[in-house]
């Protein structure tokens, strides 16, 4: 049995603190037993996630009225409409440089739709680098990381100052 969230990799079946931990993670499996008895009986048999889908279908059914973030469209297409949605992305991403995250956390909408965002992202730039000035080369890092990259890995660069900042590593 594959372990929850990708975490654990491939646990053995007779495993179960994952599927109890699991229960506890997703509050539409508090809903159903029947889930936790079919995940168990069918194992690693879960090709193309084809039990998960029929049971989306059957205890949440509008959560099939919305794409799956995973393929970009609705949990019930058919096999032509993921293909043509994919062939979609592809030619979006690499023909036209299109960088659009279909996402249900649209990092870089968001950063580049809100100039406030990107004055308060600048600002703790300018206020913390400072923080690595014993360490030039992450600092030059963390620079280029902040000026070249997208929004989520620009809250990288944030995230690593503000971290030297709480544990207080520039001492």
């Amino acid at each position: 049995m594959p372990g929850f969230c990708g975490v654990c990799g491939d646990l053995p079946s007779k495993l179960v603190w994952p599927i109890s931990v699991g229960k506890e993670l997703s509050p539409t499996i508090k809903k159903t037993a029947d889930f936790d008895e079919h995940y168990i009986r069918f194992g690693n048999v879960l090709f193309g996630n084809v039990l998960y889908r029929e049971w989306i279908e059957g205890y949440i059914p509008i959560a099939s009225k919305y794409p799956w973030e995973k393929t970009g469209v609705k949990i019930n297409a058919s096999l032509i409409g993921k293909i043509v949605a994919r062939g979609i992305k592809i030619i979006r991403r690499d023909l036209f440089r299109d960088k659009t995250q279909i996402s249900m956390n649209p990092f870089d909408y968001w950063y580049d739709s809100n100039p406030e965002l990107r004055e308060i992202f600048e600002t703790y730039l300018k206020d913390h680098i400072h923080l690595l000035n014993k360490h030039p080369v992450l600092k030059e890092d963390t620079v280029l990381l902040f000026d070249e990259g997208n929004a989520l890995e620009k809250t990288q660069a944030l995230t690593l100052l503000a971290a030297v900042d709480l544990l207080q590593l520039d001492k």
